[in-house]
């Protein structure tokens, strides 16, 4: 098999359907789950697993990686995976759609493609365990009579942390150490004032940079512009008013400082495919 080779293509609906799960976080264990991934195929989720014990092979964009005991694994949406374990093989498997993939990814301080050039890294017992309880408390909160969607983005937030540990542990080079400072600032910068301010000139002059700069160091590390950066922080808040508050989306729409309820509307979805009230059907119960 080549990169030319044309792969079946498979959605996140299509795992949910097969397994009888309607949740955009999806939990599976092994052996249990070994028959989820036997052909290769082009998905448009993220897997994370963590491989308990045993041993097999698990080939990411025509890549082999060994598994061994105590190591995590990534795929990421768009990559072709398939695998073949032993049957001996324990370990834990989390699905995410592609909304719940971008609250993971928008906590991540490197760019895609360094995660993608490591996805197999060792853990220690406590980190493996830690990554294990974090899901498992996901997944108990999904399925409460009263979920709190709060509770589901604060541990995926620690998830993405563990998981950039990790890899740049596992890393023998790692990357964007001359500019990772004045990305963190701006960083912390989105966190601060993403609600009043998203023109990326009002960061820059706080980096003492030039707006194209900054720029070229977002597409550079994240493959993202610097715009698309603060947007992603105001869209993480939208979702979690939506699906956590009982705001109107007027009053979202004010809190954020859009002074029209129709541009917050096609500003929402613009990046998500969903209008506010679409989005807060869909995910809220």
């Amino acid at each position: 098999m080549t990169s030319s080779t044309v792969y079946p293509h498979r959605r996140f609906t299509d795992i949910q359907k097969m397994l009888g799960q309607h949740s955009e976080i999806i939990y599976r264990q092994l052996p249990e789950a070994a028959g989820l991934f036997p052909v290769p195929e082009r998905r448009d989720c993220f897997i994370l697993m963590l491989f308990e014990d045993g041993k097999g092979v698990n080939v990411i964009d025509h890549a082999d990686h060994k598994v061994a005991p105590l190591q995590m694994h990534l795929c990421f949406p768009g990559q072709v995976h398939h695998w073949h374990l032993d049957k001996t093989t324990s370990g834990h498997i989390m699905i995410l759609s592609e909304d719940m993939y971008d609250t993971l990814a928008s906590y991540f301080k490197f760019p895609i493609s360094f995660y993608k050039k490591k996805p197999q890294a060792p853990l220690t017992r406590d980190i493996f365990n830690t990554l294990v309880h974090e899901i498992q408390y996901i997944q108990a909160e999904l399925y409460t009579v009263h979920r709190l969607l709060a509770v589901v983005y604060s541990r995926i937030r620690i998830i993405s942390l563990v998981i950039e540990r990790a890899v740049y542990q596992a890393s023998e080079n790692p990357i964007g150490l001359d500019s990772r400072p004045v990305l963190e600032q701006f960083q912390s910068l989105i966190r601060t004032h993403f609600e009043k301010h998203r023109a990326v000139q009002f960061y820059a002059d706080r980096l003492f940079i030039t707006a194209n700069y900054l720029n070229i160091l977002c597409r550079r590390h994240y493959g993202k512009s610097s715009a698309d950066l603060i947007n992603s922080e105001v869209i993480r808040e939208i979702k979690l008013l939506l699906t956590t508050s009982s705001k109107s989306i007027k009053e979202i729409a004010g809190r954020l400082h859009f002074n029209e309820v129709s541009y917050f509307s096609t500003f929402f979805k613009r990046y998500t495919g969903l209008t506010p009230m679409q989005y807060r059907n869909r995910f809220k119960r």
